[in-house]
């Protein structure tokens, strides 16, 4: 991905990573292949981002390559990221309660 991404000079590639324990996955994934940007979910938790903020990280990065005359990259996000975010984790549990209540009807 990040050679066909820096051949073409053209693309952004976004690698959503899926498994059980998806940010360990992108820490690896990311020693290997060197993306631009590799978001951790747990870090995302530790320093109490929300969404907008993790938005804005990824802005920033895209911003500052293109900058440089860089228009191309490589972003790994884990599938888990959304519910390591306090705030959408508060929505997906209310979602999910819903479900229970429309399921049990």
């Amino acid at each position: 991905m990040l050679t066909d991404s820096a051949s073409a000079i053209k693309y952004w590639y976004f690698i959503r990573l899926m498994g059980k324990e998806p940010s360990h996955l992108a820490a690896e994934c990311a020693l290997r292949t060197a993306p631009n940007l590799v978001i951790i979910s747990e870090e995302c938790q530790d320093r109490h981002e929300s969404l907008k903020d993790v938005v804005h990280n990824i802005c920033d990065v895209i911003c500052k390559r293109a900058e440089s005359g860089q228009n191309y990259g490589c972003i790994i996000i884990p599938e888990g990221l959304l519910s390591h975010i306090s705030s959408c984790n508060e929505l997906i549990i209310e979602i999910n309660k819903l479900f229970k209540t429309v399921t049990t009807l």
